[in-house]
């Protein structure tokens, strides 16, 4: 990758927005590096928000094969030098933009992962440029189709699900909508070669993967419930692993994190915020979901079909609530009393497999062509014919 600077964007230049979290950089860092790598009228140029994303582009550019682009790491605002400045993993996207906005106001196009752009957009009075939304993960709640999507030019949807759902519930012209697939299941396949080895043993991992909202996470009611019956249940393994936004909002939710095992519980990993709850690691290795509302579940099924078990603490009436579309993929329990059964049953069979193969058909395109390349032909005709 060639070092830039955003003196450097003009007219012939396509911006590749990585400024949201780590999270986010998964699914557009191979449309970005497939767009460059496929033509030379446009400069493509990745702009990272921080060292963990610009971690993962770099190593993502490597296994790709080096494919000719730009790259810059913006510094961190001043205050965010400040040791757990806010307790924040990341600066949030607003922090740039002031800084970033005089200069992507000249480029062909911006591409991004976040649904806040258009607001950017609108409020620095960026015209020139073309607007273009990649879906980060395949959620069915109803923040994935909010009605500022339609400010955006042009959106990459995952599947037949969220074409549908955002003409019905949008009402997005279906010309501005294109279906590729999912890339970070790309990514999965090029970055995890292999299953990792997390514990000593050969016995049954189970991934529990709350969500960070905890209006909707089962983290406040049923965590501990869930670690106990690990402690006492050493035949099964464990990886406690929340959403990493859990942590980074944990102070502007007045949420308390100190989960800890007992140190003679060897079977019991908890993670609150490295790489290996995004890069596929525990998904790759695991043998029964835990969770929640995620879109992980996808990735849990398009990897190989495998038992899920959610977690319906706040009691929700979800069999008619499209945000919670996933649950008829496992066992859902609204009691904790039923959690061991649960459990037990899913470490020896999958009982919704049949079910999970029809979810993944509609949340996902299969085709010959990955996702990352659709889109990056996608994109290119696109502009070429503005």
């Amino acid at each position: 990758m060639n070092n830039s600077s955003l003196s450097a964007i003009n007219r012939d230049t396509v911006v590749f927005l990585f400024i949201n979290g780590a999270h986010h950089v998964h699914h557009l860092i191979l449309p970005a590096l497939s767009f460059a790598r496929i033509q030379d009228r446009y400069r493509t140029i990745l702009i990272s928000g921080s060292k963990d994303n610009s971690s993962i582009i770099r190593k993502t550019w490597k296994a790709f094969g080096r494919p000719d682009c730009d790259f810059l790491e913006l510094s961190k605002p001043l205050r965010y030098y400040i040791p757990n400045y806010k307790h924040k993993l990341f600066p949030p996207p607003y922090s740039y933009w002031n800084h970033i906005q005089k200069y992507i106001r000249d480029s062909a196009a911006v591409i991004s992962t976040s649904h806040e752009v258009p607001k950017y957009f609108v409020q620095f009075d960026i015209n020139i440029p073309s607007l273009i939304y990649f879906y980060h993960g395949t959620g069915t709640r109803e923040y994935g189709f909010d009605p500022h999507l339609d400010f955006f030019d042009l959106l990459f949807v995952p599947g037949l699900y969220h074409y549908r759902r955002l003409q019905k519930a949008v009402e997005i012209d279906s010309s501005k909508i294109r279906v590729i697939g999912q890339p970070k299941l790309d990514w999965l396949s090029l970055m995890m070669k292999h299953k990792p080895k997390l514990f000593n043993n050969d016995n049954p991992i189970f991934y529990y993967n709350p969500h960070w909202d905890i209006g909707l996470s089962s983290i406040e009611k049923w965590s501990k419930p869930l670690l106990e019956y690990f402690i006492i249940n050493s035949q099964f393994n464990l990886v406690f692993a929340p959403h990493p936004l859990l942590k980074h909002f944990k102070n502007r939710n007045g949420y308390n994190l100190n989960f800890k095992a007992p140190n003679t519980a060897n079977n019991i990993l908890i993670d609150l915020s490295s790489a290996a709850g995004l890069d596929g690691t525990y998904n790759t290795a695991s043998d029964v979901y835990i969770g929640d509302v995620s879109s992980v579940v996808t990735e849990w099924i398009y990897n190989r079909p495998r038992p899920c078990v959610f977690l319906n603490s706040h009691h929700i009436d979800w069999r008619t609530n499209p945000s919670y579309e996933s649950w008829f993929c496992g066992n859902v329990i609204t009691k904790i009393s039923d959690l061991s059964a649960a459990l037990e049953t899913a470490a020896q069979t999958n009982e919704f497999q049949v079910e999970q193969e029809t979810y993944i058909q509609r949340m996902v395109l299969f085709d010959d062509k990955s996702a990352a390349e659709n889109s990056a032909t996608i994109l290119f005709d696109f502009l070429q014919g503005k």
